[in-house]
């Protein structure tokens, strides 16, 4: 997300978080240990995460973007 915002020279969505692994597929894939990460993200009051479809998690709907694949970020860039 933060090489995409450089490169396209535009901001990421204020205080938002995007936690998944890119496959070289450009396919976002779910992370181990989520709950930790997203824990983290509300002690620093981060109110938007951008996470895999099919993370699991039980975040407040509002809380949380899913992402199927690269060509999504960019879509909230461009």
């Amino acid at each position: 997300f933060a090489l995409l915002s450089s490169y396209f020279q535009k901001p990421v969505p204020y205080k938002s978080l995007a936690l998944g692994e890119i496959a070289l597929t450009g396919h976002i894939r779910p992370i181990n240990a989520f709950g930790l990460y997203a824990s983290e993200a509300r002690k620093f009051g981060i109110p938007l995460l951008f996470v895999a479809r099919g993370q699991k998690h039980d975040l407040p709907r509002d809380m949380v973007q899913e992402i199927y694949h690269v060509t999504e970020l960019l879509d909230l860039i461009i």
